[in-house]
């Protein structure tokens, strides 16, 4: 699944693309098929609207118009892109948004756990996929002291913790796993045991680790393309993601790997206590 580095590369392709430069002329729905139906009627209150904005909210695009917010979630496969109105429909293509260059704007979603509906601007903050989530890992609310106070609270192990995105937004399955090893903590290693120091040292890994997956523009394992077309090239960068059994870049032990909430951890036994 997507996580904050490859959404927000999307978000900036699209904005370079879009704001300020298109107006949606018409939309074309091909599929309704997502994680929850797509509304042609709701969807089409974007038609005749330029495009004021592009923001990103967690794992969520959303694409501003005067009255209301196009909301976008990648699920795990989905992905935008633009194409001259002449060329084929890809399989999986769901909606083709057509814009007043004659360009069209694509989202496509092979495995249809995305998200797109239309939100009215006075319902953005109440939007149930919105309204719950916590603060973002690069903005000012996600202090140390914020994050110490709240993992002291958890029984989980540190590695459950961070994927509550309750706690802090944006981080998922590589970023979760990228940030423990670096930071030297093991991923089984119980939340509210975790000295501050410990703590201090995890907050600025994931901080640091963030900035430099965008600038990277995210990591591609299979699915991932930014909206212009190109991979991702943080997963030359990994250090345990996905590489269990190989050696540890920094000591070569062997890579671990279990599951944890039915997700994948992968870390190394020396680096990480």
């Amino acid at each position: 699944m997507p996580e904050l580095p490859e959404v927000e590369s999307v978000r900036t392709d699209l904005e370079r693309i879009l704001v300020g430069k298109e107006t949606i002329s018409a939309v074309k729905l091909l599929s309704p098929r997502l994680r929850t139906s797509l509304n042609a009627k709701s969807i089409s209150n974007v038609v005749g609207k330029p495009i004021y904005g592009i923001r990103r909210r967690a794992k969520y695009i959303l694409i501003d118009f005067e009255d209301g917010v196009l909301l976008s979630h990648l699920g795990m496969t989905g992905s935008w892109r633009t194409k001259l109105g002449n060329e084929d429909e890809m399989k999986h293509d769901h909606v083709i948004f057509s814009l007043s260059s004659g360009r069209q704007l694509v989202y496509r979603d092979p495995r249809r756990f995305g998200i797109l509906e239309w939100v009215k601007s006075s319902d953005l903050k109440k939007n149930r996929w919105l309204k719950n989530l916590g603060p973002e890992p690069l903005g000012n609310e996600f202090s140390v002291g914020y994050f110490f106070s709240e993992i002291k609270k958890k029984k989980a192990p540190i590695k459950t913790t961070l994927m509550n995105q309750k706690l802090v937004v944006g981080l998922g399955n590589i970023y979760v796993n990228e940030s423990l090893f670096l930071a030297g903590i093991s991923p089984r290693k119980i939340s509210r045991r975790i000295s501050f120091s410990h703590c201090e040292k995890l907050y600025l890994e994931i901080i640091k680790i963030l900035k430099l997956a965008i600038k990277r523009g995210g990591t591609t394992i299979s699915d991932y393309r930014r909206a212009d077309g190109n991979s991702g090239s943080f997963q030359n960068e990994l250090f345990v993601y996905n590489r269990v059994g190989l050696p540890c870049k920094r000591c070569e032990t062997p890579i671990k790997s279990t599951k944890q909430a039915g997700r994948s951890t992968f870390w190394c036994s020396l680096c990480q206590k």
